[in-house]
Order: C-alpha cells, then structure tokens, then sequence
C-alpha cells in the first residue's frame, strides 16, 4: 500500500512541484531530490537520496528559505508561461551561508536567461557573489 501510495504522488505529481523539485536539488546540491505534499495532508515534506521524507517543520531555517523560494520560482515559472513577466526580488539570501548562497546564484543564473530579474539587496557580500558569480549582472546603485 505504500509502496503503491508513493508511486500515486510521484506520478500524479504536478508540474509546479515538479519544477520546484529540480531547483531544490540544485539548491540544496543533490541532498533533497524531491518536494512532496502527500495527497490528503497539509505539509510539505522533502525527500532525500535514499528515500526518507523530512515534514518541513524539521527544516532549519537555511534549507526551509530554500525550499520555498523553489516553490516561488516554479510558481513564477508557470506564471509566465503565458506572458513575460519581470521577476523583483528582494533580500532573499540574508539566512543563506556561503554553500546555498552558490547555488542559489547559480538558479538565479538560470532564471536570467529566460526573464529580466532584479535583485534588490543591502548585503555587499551577496552584492559582490552575484556579480562575481554572474558575468551577465549588472550592478546599480539606487541612493
């Protein structure tokens, strides 16, 4: 039966989790695989290598940010399947260390080749990550 339950969520699994699945692997760089809202249940649980689920509760702060701006992004995603949109996003690496700051970088990369972003932030370490990290970044200086 759970064998048989697991394969129902993993199928019936929707686009937007999907989506927010692959960037919560890249993010959390291979430790979480897959986002799952077991059907009849409000949580959200990630799922590691080896098949153990963790219920979001039981995420630290770094890996819970983590998770839901991969929900934000997927959520973007499907969005602006129908118009282009501009994403603006604000401060959202502030609780990220050194490691998730990487790969955080690294999808806001990937989401820049597809939509204008602009990032808005006050740290000069995530200033200076991005524009390393990123040789498309453009860096302005609002007063």
């Amino acid at each position: 039966i759970r064998r048989t339950k697991r394969l129902m969520e993993e199928q019936r699994q929707p686009a937007v989790l999907k989506e927010a699945s692959r960037y919560m692997a890249k993010m959390s760089k291979g430790k979480y695989t897959r986002i799952s809202v077991p059907e009849g249940e409000q949580t959200i649980r990630l799922e590691t290598p080896d098949g153990q689920f963790v219920d979001s509760i039981f995420l630290s702060r770094g890996t819970a940010e983590q998770l839901y701006l991969s929900m934000r992004f997927a959520l973007a995603d499907e969005a602006a399947m129908t118009t282009e949109l501009p994403m603006i996003l604000d401060d959202l690496f502030v609780n990220f260390d050194g490691s998730r700051l990487e790969a955080a970088i690294d999808i806001i990369g990937e989401l820049s080749s597809r939509r204008q972003l602009v990032l808005l932030t006050c740290h000069d370490h995530i200033r200076d990550k991005l524009m390393e990290q990123l040789s498309s970044a453009r860096l302005v200086h609002l007063s």
